[in-house]
């Protein structure tokens, strides 16, 4: 179910280049000064104007962009791989996103000995498994526009169990489709189990002994 529809997705088309700067001008404009504006202005018209009977310099990269896109699914896929995986600089906050999660208000009120926030991970755990079971298998629906047109799901093959890899060259990214165990970090340490079987069912949680 999950990659149905896989082969009839149509190629990521390339915009139009003028409409492409009618748009960039569009969005700038709140955010310069008039002078700035001007500028701007100058620097596109200076972009897709011809020079001389010679292809401005917007056309002649708009034609190398269609010709490296004619063999390919996605004219953008590399580019973004090459953004994030040749960045240098430090991953953590740089690139990384996080976020903070507010307590649990059906928790709050609890007396129960187990500690809230080992209830509040568990919960997650066991939400987010579900969702990697149901994508292992194939199970989850194809996600989709408004009016219904299907979108690429190929992206859910690097959401869980990949790694970005450093090498001379920047990084690679590596994904495992096999991988059945999480990592939980606490008080600095770090530890790995299976959670899901080699039939990527969820693997109950032992009785205390």
């Amino acid at each position: 179910m999950t990659y149905q529809q896989q082969d009839q997705l149509k190629k990521l088309p390339i915009p139009d280049l003028q409409q492409t700067c009618t748009n960039y001008l569009k969005v700038l404009r709140p955010l310069q000064t008039d002078k700035e504006y001007k500028c701007t202005e100058l620097a596109v018209k200076e972009f897709v104007e011809k020079h001389d009977n010679s292809p401005s310099i917007g056309a002649f990269l708009d034609d190398c962009l269609r010709k490296y896109a004619a063999d390919k699914p996605s004219y953008i896929e590399q580019f973004w791989y090459d953004a994030y995986l040749n960045y240098d600089s430090p991953v953590v906050l740089n690139l990384n996103p996080f976020f903070l999660l507010e307590d649990d208000p059906f928790t709050q009120k609890e007396t129960s000995a187990i500690d809230p926030q080992i209830k509040r991970a568990t919960s997650l755990t066991l939400s987010s498994l579900k969702f990697i079971q149901a994508l292992k298998k194939e199970k989850l629906s194809v996600d989709t526009l408004k009016n219904g047109k299907p979108l690429c799901m190929y992206q859910f093959t690097k959401l869980f169990g990949s790694s970005r890899i450093p090498t001379n060259d920047g990084c690679m990214m590596q994904s495992d489709p096999t991988s059945n165990h999480i990592v939980v970090m606490s008080k600095s340490q770090f530890y790995w189990f299976d959670v899901l079987d080699s039939n990527n069912n969820i693997i109950p949680p032992r009785s205390p002994t």
